[in-house]
């Protein structure tokens, strides 16, 4: 979860403009790769205000999806991957079709982002202004991913203390 997880869910937290879950649920297991000391496979799911779940699926046994996020509105879905997002409509009544229709808007990525992303630091390292994604924010992301752990390793939930 302090992982993969936390190269996504600090995006869900700009769109949301909220960075501390107020709940989140987990479960995991070693299902192919036992010597390891964490889950190959797990899902957590994590509650912020205003009742948005920002949910999480992780599988080291297959790559069917690739990586990203999918933003799930009332009209429109939205897949976000390394390589662009593509835009769904919402159809129009309930589905058991597993592919998707057809994107409204399909945007594919000019570069792959490593690239941009060191160069970034790099410039504000020499600069000292702040770079596009500060030590805050990942502080934020490594801390939702340390709550859903928190989640997996005990009951199975984590609630956030009413002081917090």
């Amino acid at each position: 979860m302090t992982d993969l997880f936390v190269h996504w869910v600090d995006v869900a937290h700009w769109i949301m403009g909220s960075d501390m879950p107020d709940r989140a649920t987990a479960n995991g297991l070693r299902a192919i790769l036992t010597r390891r000391q964490t889950p190959d496979t797990m899902s957590a799911a994590l509650t912020y205000s205003g009742n948005v779940v920002v949910e999480f699926d992780s599988a080291l046994l297959g790559y069917l999806e690739g990586g990203g996020l999918m933003i799930r509105g009332t009209k429109a879905a939205m897949r976000l991957w390394r390589g662009g997002f593509a835009v769904y409509g919402e159809i129009s009544r309930y589905s058991e079709r597993s592919d998707p229709s057809s994107p409204i808007l399909d945007v594919r990525s000019k570069g792959e982002g490593t690239v941009d992303h060191l160069s970034n630091f790099l410039d504000c390292i020499r600069s000292r202004n702040t770079p596009n994604a500060s030590v805050e924010i990942g502080v934020a992301a490594a801390r939702a991913g340390h709550v859903a752990n928190l989640a997996l390793r005990g009951s199975g939930v984590w609630t956030r203390s009413p002081s917090a």
